[in-house]
C-alpha cells in the first residue's frame, strides 16, 4: 500500500505538498503568518508539520489521529516540542476548533489539512469538511484531499455488464450517485476514464455552497487544485477563506501577481512526475525554453510508453521540476 511507502519515495505526493507550501508562502505573509496554526492528520512521522515549521516558521502545530498508537508515534517524530498531538477522530475536528487556536497562544486563523484516503466514505468526508466550513473564519485556509480512484466505483468488465449498463462511465456516474446523494452534480450520467477529479471538484463547491448557508462571513475560493497518482488517483483542493464584506481586490492582485490562481475551479493541475535519470534532467534542463516535441526530439528517445505520455511528460516536468524531489546519499 502506498501509505506505507516513505514520502520521498511517493514523487507525484512530494510535488503536491511542495506546490501546497509555495502557495502558502505566497498567502500567508500577506495575511500575518504569526497569526496561524497548523492543523492536520499528521501521519505517523508528521512530514506536511515539519515542512510547514521549517518552511513557513508556523511553530503553532497540531496533529490528531484516530489511532492512539499512531499519536504516540507522532509525539516521538514531532518536529518542535510545543507540537501537539491528540488522539481523536476527523468528524469531532469542527468542535474542537476553537480549543485549539486557544491552546496556542491564541492564534486567530488556521490552516487546517483533512487528507481523506478512504474512496468509500466520500460522503461522510464531505459532511466533516462541510461542518469545519461552518466554522472557518476570513484568512483561514482549508486544504481537502479525497481518493479519486475510479475503481472504487467499478471493479469489473463483468460488474457492470452483468447490471445492465451499457458502459463503465454509465455505471460509475450511478454509482457515484448513490454513494455520495446530495453532493453529485445535478445531471451527472457519465464519468469517463480520468474524469473522478472533475467530478469531486464540483461535489466540493455543492458542499461550500451548503457551508455557505449557515456561514455567510466567509467565501471560500479556491487557490490550488490538483490530482496525482499515489498509488491511486487523489484530488486535492486548497481554500482560502475571504470576508465577502470587505474589499478584496487588492490582496487578490497580489496574490495573482504571486502566481496563486485565485477564485477558479477550472484550474485543475494534473501532478505527474516522471521518471528521469539525474542525467536526462541535466539535458531537460539545458533547453527548457524550448517547445515539448522540440526536447523530446532532442533527447532522441520516448521517456514514457507513448509519444503521446512522453508529450505529457515532458509538459509537467517544465511546469513543476522545481518541486521535484532530490536524492542525495547520507551516511550518518
Amino acid at each position: 500500500m502506498s501509505a506505507n511507502i516513505p514520502y520521498q519515495l511517493r514523487p507525484n505526493k512530494h510535488v503536491d505538498r511542495q506546490l501546497f507550501i509555495s502557495c502558502l508562502s505566497a498567502i500567508l505573509p500577506n495575511l500575518g503568518l504569526e497569526k496561524y496554526c497548523y492543523i492536520s492528520m499528521g501521519g505517523r512521522h508528521l512530514v506536511d508539520h515539519k515542512v510547514i515549521y521549517k518552511s513557513l516558521g508556523i511553530s503553532a502545530l497540531y496533529s490528531f489521529d484516530a489511532d492512539a498508537e499512531i499519536v504516540r508515534r507522532q509525539n516521538f517524530n514531532s518536529p518542535i516540542d510545543t507540537t501537539l498531538c491528540i488522539a481523536h477522530h476527523s468528524s469531532e475536528l469542527a468542535s474542537k476548533l476553537d480549543d485549539i487556536l486557544n491552546y496556542f497562544t491564541p492564534k486567530q486563523n488556521a490552516v487546517i489539512w483533512l487528507d481523506y484516503t478512504d474512496p468509500h466514505a466520500r460522503l461522510g468526508q464531505l459532511l466533516e469538511a462541510v461542518d469545519v466550513m461552518k466554522r472557518m473564519q476570513p484568512g483561514d485556509v482549508l486544504r481537502i484531499t479525497l481518493n479519486a480512484n475510479e475503481g472504487s466505483l467499478v471493479k469489473s468488465t463483468a460488474e457492470w455488464k452483468e447490471e445492465g449498463y451499457e458502459s463503465p462511465s454509465q455505471f460509475r456516474a450511478v454509482k457515484y450517485v448513490e454513494s455520495i446523494g446530495d453532493f453529485a452534480p445535478i445531471g451527472l450520467e457519465r464519468i469517463k476514464d480520468g474524469e473522478l477529479p472533475k467530478v469531486l471538484n464540483k461535489s466540493l463547491q455543492i458542499a461550500i455552497s451548503r457551508a455557505r448557508m449557515e456561514n455567510k462571513s466567509v467565501d471560500l475560493c479556491p487557490v490550488l487544485i490538483t490530482e496525482y497518482r499515489d498509488g491511486q488517483r487523489m484530488y486535492t483542493a486548497t481554500l482560502l477563506a475571504l470576508d465577502p464584506r470587505k474589499g478584496n481586490d487588492q490582496l487578490r492582485q497580489k496574490l495573482t501577481q504571486m502566481g496563486v490562481n485565485i477564485g477558479s475551479w477550472d484550474k485543475l493541475i494534473s501532478v505527474v512526475a516522471p521518471d528521469f535519470s539525474q542525467k536526462e534532467k541535466y539535458r531537460i534542463d539545458s533547453i527548457l525554453s524550448k517547445e515539448t516535441q522540440e526536447i523530446i526530439d532532442a533527447l532522441e528517445f520516448l521517456p514514457e510508453a507513448s509519444a503521446q505520455k512522453s508529450e505529457v511528460a515532458i509538459k509537467s516536468y517544465k511546469e513543476l521540476h522545481r518541486f521535484y524531489p532530490t536524492y542525495h546519499q547520507v551516511d550518518l
